[in-house]
């Protein structure tokens, strides 16, 4: 793996969002891609923060079941047993060990995975890093960092498609890409 990939340690998979009726059940925003993966969990871990200063705290995830709002799944966590319980819950991320991490398709990768990443053209040559990972409505974007100081622009953004992005090996450290007339300027 590159070096520039640091692996977390936790894996965000939600936010908790709110109670949810009167016996303890929390409405859990999911932040990610397939909610139905996270069924199977027996634990998460609240907490952390996306900078990890808050303190983290550990729970037996009793029940999950999916939400007929978008993006929600209902959970119960041991120990939580009321919506006063949940409210002081609420705005926590949720989260779990990035080795209990639900496997991924083929050709599909974690944020964390493709941060860091040398973005190189067919020929080979580097346009930058990748900074970051948007979420779009249309498809995800990368968020390219240029390595040329003398670049007209601070960052590129190449969608995440089959036509642009080529290839992705984070083992390698790379991402090659095959940009349209007009997307590097």
């Amino acid at each position: 793996m590159a070096e520039s990939n640091l692996q977390p340690e936790y894996l965000i998979i939600g936010r908790i969002a709110g109670p949810f009726g009167v016996r303890g059940e929390i409405k859990m925003e999911v932040l990610g891609d397939f909610p139905d993966r996270y069924r199977t969990l027996k634990s998460v871990t609240l907490g952390g923060g996306f900078d990890g200063t808050q303190s983290r705290r550990h729970y037996k995830l009793l029940t999950v079941r999916q939400r007929t709002v978008k993006d929600q799944l209902l959970i119960r966590l041991e120990g939580v047993a009321t919506p006063e319980a949940v409210d002081t819950l609420r705005g926590q991320l949720v989260q779990i060990p990035i080795s209990e991490a639900p496997p991924l398709a083929e050709g599909e990768h974690y944020v964390f995975q493709v941060i860091g990443l040398d973005v190189r053209l067919q020929d080979g040559s580097s346009i930058g890093k990748i900074k970051d990972v948007l979420q779009m409505s249309g498809n995800d974007v990368y968020l390219i960092t240029p390595s040329d100081p003398a670049a007209k622009t601070k960052e590129y953004l190449i969608p995440i498609v089959d036509e642009i992005v080529k290839e992705v090996n984070p083992e390698e450290g790379y991402v090659v890409v095959a940009p349209i007339e007009g997307m590097l300027e």
